[in-house]
């Protein structure tokens, strides 16, 4: 850590999270302004990031249910089931960083539902995903031309990289361009923005084995929906 450490840092970050300076936090905001997405690097430290997927790799699999409307639940590739304690208590730290020192999340928004966090899990073999958003954008337009300050408040979504992945979103000519992942690395994105899980192969596979000892891919995510109205 450099410098003095902001009072809004408090001991649930420092202990979940490594420390960020307020010139990086405004960099990578200014990302999020600009773009709808951010990454800050890094943000849960790497022993942490461990044990949240030990946690995650130890959930009984009969949890995890299948996700994006697969008709075939039993088969799906891509999967969530409800984070145990301890992811539970990393995305509050998580949050808490969001509201008081990167200041993305507002009180126009439901924090207490964005508290709310699931892993995800993905099997080798997973194709991309479909590009698809996590909220109605012609919902949330219709919030923000009613409510000014809804600029401030828009329903967004976050994930934490667990190990080596990538998220991608479609850009301003429609074009694919991955986020790539390491451990700790926290994704925030608006609702209306386009993006999709990434393809997870049998080499990933193989190198999920070697280092963890499964074949699986996992993340904990979250949803952050506005207090005007979840556009889900």
């Amino acid at each position: 850590m450099s410098g003095r450490i902001s009072r809004a840092h408090s001991q649930l970050q420092q202990q979940h999270l490594n420390y960020i300076d307020a010139r990086a936090i405004s960099d990578t905001r200014a990302k999020f302004v600009y773009s709808g997405h951010c990454v800050f690097e890094g943000l849960v430290k790497s022993d942490i990031a461990l044990a949240i997927r030990k946690e995650a790799s130890m959930t009984e699999p009969s949890c995890f249910e299948s996700i994006f409307n697969d008709p075939d639940k039993s088969t799906s590739m891509r999967r969530m089931c409800k984070a145990g304690i301890l992811g539970h208590n990393v995305n509050l730290a998580i949050m808490e960083f969001l509201r008081t020192r990167a200041l993305i999340a507002t009180k126009w928004h439901n924090i207490e539902l964005g508290r709310y966090s699931v892993y995800l899990r993905s099997a080798p073999g997973l194709k991309l995903q479909t590009p698809h958003t996590d909220f109605d954008p012609a919902e949330m337009c219709k919030v923000w031309s009613g409510q000014p300050e809804f600029e401030m408040a828009k329903s967004f979504s976050i994930m934490i990289a667990l190990q080596a992945t990538k998220l991608y979103f479609v850009d301003a000519y429609g074009i694919l361009v991955p986020e790539n992942l390491t451990a700790g690395d926290v994704v925030v994105f608006a609702g209306d923005v386009d993006h999709c899980g990434a393809e997870w192969n049998v080499a990933s596979g193989k190198d999920a084995f070697q280092a963890f000892g499964d074949r699986f891919n996992y993340r904990l995510f979250s949803y952050v929906p506005s207090c005007y109205k979840p556009e889900f």
